[in-house]
């Protein structure tokens, strides 16, 4: 059994997307959304891989500029706005891969290794708390934006599943795990 709130057994992080888009297309397509700020920036002394604090997405091209896109602080306008860029940029994407990239040496080495891609967005992370909140409203994040680690897991075990039915005795259940 896991519990979703404590941070030691379960890490919250976000996935970065890394894709070929024409540039010049993305960014007026992105001015398109309504309601969509945008603050640009280049990469560089004091410059994050997450741009602006209130952003939604941070996108970064190869060339070291960058576009944090935000809106109001409400967590509900926040992941609308997120869901509106995602939903475009699936429309736009030449080739996509979902990695981690936490900081600026592994982003000039994806780069420097992947000369066909161009872009990588980069999503905030999200407190337990707030995706409960956003379940609690029928909202949910878009696929892929989110990774969810549990510390411990092991992986590879392949324990069929129907044995942990409540219908199947602890005594068989017993008998199997030994057998296993």
């Amino acid at each position: 059994m896991v519990d979703y709130h404590d941070t030691s057994q379960v890490n919250i992080k976000s996935w970065v997307h890394t894709s070929k888009v024409d540039k010049d297309v993305f960014v007026e397509k992105l001015h398109q959304i309504p309601h969509i700020k945008t603050e640009s920036f280049t990469l560089g002394l004091g410059v994050t891989l997450t741009g602006h604090p209130m952003a939604s997405a941070t996108i970064i091209f190869r060339d070291g500029k960058g576009l944090s896109v935000y809106t109001e602080s409400d967590l509900f306008k926040k992941v609308q706005l997120l869901t509106d860029v995602v939903n475009l940029y699936k429309k736009l994407i030449k080739r996509n891969a979902q990695i981690s990239i936490e900081s600026m040496s592994d982003l000039t080495l994806f780069f420097a290794q992947r000369k066909e891609m161009n872009v990588g967005l980069f999503f905030p992370t999200f407190s337990s708390q707030q995706i409960y909140g956003l379940i609690e409203k029928k909202m949910t994040l878009p696929p892929g934006v989110t990774r969810h680690i549990i510390n411990g897991r092991i992986l590879g075990i392949n324990y069929p599943t129907p044995m942990l039915h409540r219908k199947i005795s602890t005594k068989k259940k017993y008998i199997f795990l030994r057998s296993f």
